[in-house]
């Protein structure tokens, strides 16, 4: 299907309920459509699927899902106008600065090891828990779990700051680690 096809059926899905296997099926041929335009664009696709709150009811849930399509149908619609070798050229970009800031982090804050396994939320053990590792994870929950807006922007610009702030960066990689540990044993 190309764009428009999957614009076009994205509106007669948002009569269907939320949880359909058709709304799954337009998904799937959503994001292999998105793919050429890169991982960064997935990601975005990725954003605006996600209800990224609890459905309380039918009705909220449907009312969550038509705000999805719409926002993926207006991603189709920018997508449209953009060449695909374009974007994924932006997309390796993205991911290449990503890595760099996770290189700067890990280079700041250096390394905590602990003595025994730590477990984390979801069940998963570590040894060794590096703090520029923490503070990316912190920064990427948020941009994932914020609703888009002003606050969000703000929020996300305060931590980037923080981590690039030389004094942080120093503190942090003395005091981080040890309550870190504290925490965990």
């Amino acid at each position: 299907m190309n764009l428009q096809e999957l614009i076009d059926k994205g509106e007669k899905l948002k009569n269907q309920k939320y949880d359909s296997p058709s709304v799954a099926m337009w998904e799937n041929d959503v994001k292999a459509a998105v793919a050429p335009f890169g991982e960064a664009t997935s990601q975005v696709l990725h954003n605006a699927l996600w209800f990224g709150q609890m459905i309380m009811s039918d009705k909220h849930g449907q009312q969550i899902h038509v705000e999805a399509i719409s926002k993926v149908q207006e991603l189709l619609k920018e997508l449209q106008n953009r060449n695909p070798d374009d974007t994924q050229a932006q997309s390796r970009l993205i991911i290449q600065k990503k890595e760099e800031a996770k290189a700067t982090l890990s280079s700041k804050f250096g390394t905590t090891t602990f003595n025994g396994p730590v477990t984390f939320g979801d069940n998963s053990p570590a040894n060794n828990i590096q703090v520029g590792e923490l503070m990316l994870a912190i920064i990427s929950q948020a941009e994932e779990a914020l609703q888009d807006g002003p606050e969000k922007n703000k929020i996300l610009n305060e931590l980037r700051s923080i981590t690039t702030n030389p004094t942080f960066a120093a503190i942090a990689g003395a005091a981080l680690p040890e309550i870190i540990k504290r925490l965990f044993t």
